[in-house]
């Protein structure tokens, strides 16, 4: 219908409706989590306390990143074992050539949270994790920032004697 046609009061009337109606971007705005960026330890092979906390002020490893947004930052843990490509799947045992070989990791019980800025952020750790030393091996670090759309990020390590 041509807007020239309609009568003022009609064109009135499709104006006010046109602005009671609800718009559907204002219906429920989320807050989407920052992401942990450029996540990195130093150095990457370091020996693992023998006692104390998670995190410490001097000693250990440090481990650096970068939020886009302020937020409480979760750390956890993996462990990462050698093994053999079978398939599509990486299993147990020693591989005959170095194509088949890949990495499992497993979860380690535990979990602290850390207060992150926006920006760069960093904290040391001591190679203990949930009360228990690491023992030697290859590590993964795995930082989330909690809300809603989080992303994790990881980063590798050694443990050594």
């Amino acid at each position: 219908m041509d807007a020239r046609r309609l009568s003022p009061v009609l064109m009135g009337a499709l104006t006010c409706a046109a602005i009671a109606l609800p718009s559907a971007a204002g219906a429920q705005v989320q807050q989407v989590a920052p992401d942990v960026e450029q996540l990195k330890v130093a150095p990457a092979a370091f020996k693992a306390a023998a006692s104390g906390p998670e995190v410490v002020t001097a000693g250990g490893a440090r481990v650096s990143f970068r939020l886009n947004g302020g937020a409480n930052v979760r750390f956890s843990m993996r462990a990462e074992q050698p093994g053999r490509r079978q398939g599509s799947k990486c299993v147990a045992g020693k591989t005959k050539n170095k194509k088949k070989q890949c990495f499992r990791t497993s979860e380690i019980a535990g979990s602290f949270l850390f207060p992150g800025i926006s920006g760069d952020n960093e904290l040391r750790i001591s190679g203990r994790w949930a009360g228990v030393t690491l023992k030697p091996g290859r590590y993964r670090i795995v930082a989330r920032a909690e809300g809603l759309a989080a992303r994790s990020s990881f980063a590798r390590f050694t443990i050594v004697k």
